[in-house]
């Protein structure tokens, strides 16, 4: 049996090594460390932790599971707060964001029951960009400003990171001075441009939208457009659909054109949901209705549904759209209706609810 000692040790020596030899590692640990150690606990965390960097987050999801259900049977550790936290990421950035802030909320309340103060404002930052993604900004302020309460003053990354998100929150809500405090506080106190310059340019482009300064809002669109292509499925689809919204709020539609052009190229290279693409490029008619996935990859379904009612094809403004969804509150639904959507139905599917609903609008 390896002991924790050896284990940081033989970590540490393989630190530069290929990542094939690092999961043979961790692997071969898994395989014939069968007691609930600290030595296994860590291999689960280090081995999701690989594929996780790699963009692979379902390999990663599915190494810490059996983990995460069963982590009462290990002694606690503080790592294993940073389990769940993992957990919750790697489903954040395949877009399943109930799911995401499940995993959050068990690494918070195992905080708590800890006494980890120091982990608070990681766990809400996380549950305020999960909301964030979803355009919930009320939410997300709340969240944001919990993280931000519980701040450790020593560190200085996640002070630049919670700034961060708070302007970008705000300039959702239209609170432009706000926006523009949590951002100066963020770059200027916390060193946000040399620790985060992609998420700055990000924030930074939709402030200067918000504020109506054409000037400086281009040069930050052009600076986004020469990054995006390199951009990984979580920060391109935020990228894409911030883009798409100041561009479709200012009616700028040769821009909302190109950026449906990178969706559709970044979908070429990474195969997913296109609803947009297969309804523009089918001839009218040939669809009597769409069923909108909201939690599709690249372009949420808002964003898809403004889309196409604003698309000028023949049936644009007619062709019923039902959205599905796994939230179903009242204000989930309204929000379907306000983007344009016909109905909602709720996940899970049934298939009576799902004939019924077509049949009112087909």
């Amino acid at each position: 049996m390896m002991s924790y000692e050896e284990f940081t040790q033989k970590e540490a020596a393989l630190e530069s090594a290929p990542q094939a030899e690092r999961e043979a590692f961790y692997a071969e640990i898994l395989e014939k460390e069968t007691a609930k150690t600290d030595v296994r606990m860590m291999a689960y965390f280090h081995a999701a932790l690989l594929h996780y960097r790699e963009g692979d987050f379902r390999a990663a999801r599915e190494i810490l599971e059996p983990f995460v259900i069963d982590y009462q049977s290990y002694a606690y550790r503080p790592e294993i707060i940073a389990c769940f936290n993992l957990m919750g990421v790697a489903v954040y950035c395949e877009r399943s964001y109930a799911l995401a802030r499940f995993y959050i909320h068990e690494g918070l309340k195992i905080a708590r029951e800890n006494h980890e103060t120091s982990r608070y404002s990681y766990e809400y930052n996380n549950l305020a960009v999960t909301y964030l993604a979803q355009h919930e900004y009320e939410k997300a302020l709340e969240a944001i400003r919990e993280a931000e309460r519980h701040l450790p003053d020593s560190d200085r990354e996640m002070h630049a990171y919670i700034y961060r998100n708070l302007s970008e929150i705000c300039c959702h809500l239209d609170r432009l001075d706000e926006a523009q405090a949590a951002l100066t506080r963020c770059v200027e106190e916390y060193d946000g441009r040399t620790l985060l310059p992609d998420d700055i340019l990000l924030v930074e482009m939709l402030l200067y939208y918000k504020l109506g300064d054409a000037e400086r809002y281009e040069k930050c669109r052009a600076e986004v457009w020469q990054k995006l292509p390199a951009m990984h499925a979580a920060e391109f689809g935020n990228t894409a659909n911030n883009l798409f919204a100041c561009e479709m709020d200012a009616g700028n539609y040769p821009q909302v054109e190109r950026i449906l052009a990178a969706m559709d190229d970044y979908l070429v290279r990474n195969p997913g949901e296109s609803a947009v693409k297969a309804y523009a490029q089918a001839a009218p008619g040939t669809y009597q209705a769409i069923l909108m996935d909201l939690m599709m990859p690249v372009m949420d379904g808002y964003a898809a549904t403004r889309a196409i009612r604003s698309s000028g094809r023949p049936d644009a403004g007619t062709i019923p759209i039902i959205a599905m969804s796994a939230n179903a509150y009242a204000e989930d639904v309204q929000k379907c209706l306000d983007t344009g959507m016909n109905a909602h139905i709720s996940k899970p599917l049934y298939k009576d609810v799902m004939l019924e609903t077509i049949e009112r609008f087909v």
